[in-house]
């Protein structure tokens, strides 16, 4: 890294600075006894696009999801847009996209289906290239981390690139 890279990163020593000099952003996920936050780059330029004609009724278009496995099963908390029969195809940046769709906690089924847990909060956010995902109910964080698994899995899906998955080391803090 040359002085000038180095004297930026340390200025400046946001998202977007490192996006703007190429650096790889990576994944991160800190638990508290509070909240779990998750924050995932996304590389997207220009207008999103969602509900799209070609996409088929009742179909994930879009995901970004954290996927933890406890004691008392398989969860994934997280954003989600599903293109429902009848919707508008709709277009903006990546905050009005968040606004289209919805962010939920989900119990994994042996079938791989999901049964929504009423009660959970769950929030997901644009900042500066990434998705930050949070679970902010303490009655959920313990339900998900109290075994304080070390690793959890990223989900992403769009309609423009293949479903990834990768796993992220969790930091527990006090």
């Amino acid at each position: 890294m040359n002085v000038v890279r180095a004297i930026f990163f340390a200025l400046v020593g946001s998202a977007a600075a490192a996006i703007a000099f190429g650096a790889e952003l990576r994944s991160t996920g800190v638990v508290t006894g509070q909240v779990a936050e998750f924050s995932i780059p996304v590389a997207h330029e220009g207008s999103w696009r969602w509900a799209r004609a070609k996409t088929d009724d009742n179909v994930l278009e879009f995901a970004w999801e954290v996927s933890v496995k406890s004691s008392d099963g398989e969860y994934h908390f997280g954003f989600s847009l599903f293109k429902f029969p009848g919707t508008a195809e709709g277009a903006g940046n990546l905050d009005e996209l968040l606004r289209a769709g919805q962010a939920s906690l989900w119990k994994i089924g042996p079938d791989g289906g999901g049964s929504l847990v009423e009660g959970a909060i769950v929030s997901s956010t644009a900042d500066a290239g990434r998705m930050v995902i949070r679970l902010s109910d303490p009655a959920s964080v313990r339900l998900l981390f109290g075994d304080r698994p070390a690793v959890a899995k990223l989900l992403t899906r769009t309609p423009d690139s293949s479903p990834e998955s990768h796993e992220v080391s969790i930091e527990y803090r006090q």
